[in-house]
């Protein structure tokens, strides 16, 4: 069973894809950060293992894609140095 902190922070990373996804959404591809949202609902509700979330810092900018390829953006606040 999954601690109160666990459910809140799967919870919040779902909520920070979810905004990722809106701000691309007429420019990019959507589905990874949909996905990503889905698996921390998942772990929320305790129907996925929580070593499956993505470790992403929260303030890594990088599309979802291209972190789970190890690749990173310039503008990334965390891998970059950010604008």
């Amino acid at each position: 069973m999954l601690t109160r902190d666990e459910v809140r922070e799967a919870l919040d990373r779902s909520e920070r894809y979810i905004r990722e996804a809106l701000e691309l959404l007429w420019d990019e591809d959507v589905i990874p950060q949909l996905d990503a949202a889905i698996q921390c609902q998942r772990i929320a509700m305790g129907e996925a293992d929580p070593s499956t979330m993505d470790d992403r810092a929260d303030s890594c900018s990088c599309p979802v894609e291209l972190a789970a390829r190890g690749g990173f953006t310039s503008t990334c606040p965390t891998h970059g140095g950010g604008s």
